[in-house]
């Protein structure tokens, strides 16, 4: 009785095969017939005067339109080009504010940190796949044995049944604890091979800022013209300093030329450096209270690599004015 079932089951199989064969074959006959026939037609047309005069008309319409098409496509590189250069200059001009370097630190830990997320879940793929190939495999030698077992043994009576029936189920149910506990300490095992991985990676050296002073262009003594805006106080107009460079000598002297039409009480100069400010008062040296030359003198103890400015402040009594000399 088996034998015949796997005879019918080997003629049906046959039959199938032949019938897809035949439709498959017709198929590509069809479309052959289409294609041939699009062929003629086309070689009919072509050759005709209707499709020599298309033909024409055609070749005059592509050569009309060519040109216009290379200017139109010189004109969309040129300002396609000019637009990833404003975007670009923009872009540096955005990330040298505040709010841009710390909208790029933000996208620099979301980039990070979606990153380390998408590795660590391809970190489980592997045993996932494991696990499914497993399962799978399982699950077709299962299936193959089953087949086997309806054709090869005769039917079961009820009880027998119900009996297989309760062994498949406490099979499946051991079967699928064993690959739960399977994956649950792969994935641990992963976890610690990975915690073991970062621990052998020395960490990085954390780099020491070295500050990059601009060099003084001027040595010696430098001279500055400097103008006020609407002011009722004393009018400053020139200043020096000497020497520019206090890496030589750390002794300044600062001048500054006031003149007003009241005399002037008092002048006073602020050193700004990078980590304090230093309050001079100036004295008169040359000239009179309401014309003339105010000198004062420091030590420099403190650098000026980022800061180096000098506020002058000159007051009547009643009005005040006041410059600032950059420096660097």
């Amino acid at each position: 009785m088996n034998n015949d079932l796997q005879k019918i089951v080997q003629r049906a199989i046959e039959q199938v095969k032949r019938t897809l064969v035949f439709f498959f074959t017709q198929f590509l006959l069809l479309i052959g017939k289409v294609l041939l026939f699009v062929e003629l037609r086309y070689y009919r047309f072509h050759t005709s005067p209707k499709g020599k005069m298309t033909e024409e008309k055609l070749a005059a319409f592509r050569a009309q339109i060519w040109p216009t098409f290379l200017i139109f496509g010189s004109y969309v590189q040129k300002y396609t080009f000019i637009a990833f250069a404003y975007i670009r200059e923009q872009y540096k001009r955005f990330i040298a504010t505040e709010v841009g370097r710390k909208f790029r630190t933000i996208a620099l830990f979301l980039w990070y940190t979606v990153r380390a997320i998408f590795v660590k879940l391809f970190s489980y793929l592997p045993t996932l796949k494991t696990f499914f190939l497993t399962l799978s495999s399982y699950l077709i030698n299962f299936k193959s044995y089953i087949i086997n077992l309806h054709l090869m043994t005769p039917p079961l009576t009820k009880e027998k049944k119900k009996a297989w029936a309760v062994i498949g189920i406490i099979g499946i149910v051991v079967f699928a604890l064993i690959n739960i506990y399977t994956f649950r300490y792969g994935a641990q095992l992963a976890r610690k091979w990975e915690a073991e991985r970062i621990a052998r990676i020395p960490p990085a050296p954390t780099p020491t800022p070295t500050p990059t002073p601009i060099p003084f262009k001027v040595k010696g003594i430098m001279k500055f013209t400097t103008s006020l805006g609407a002011t009722d106080g004393p009018k400053m107009t020139k200043c020096s300093i000497d020497p520019l460079d206090f890496s030589t000598s750390p002794t300044q002297t600062f001048t500054v030329d006031v003149s007003h039409g009241k005399p002037v009480t008092s002048v006073t100069a602020v050193l700004m450096s990078d980590n304090t400010q230093k309050n001079v008062p100036l004295t008169l040296k040359t000239g009179s209270a309401t014309s003339g030359t105010w000198v004062g003198s420091w030590n420099v103890s403190d650098t000026a690599w980022y800061r180096y400015q000098i506020a002058v402040n000159a007051t009547d009594g009643t009005n005040t004015s006041n410059v600032v000399v950059t420096l660097r």
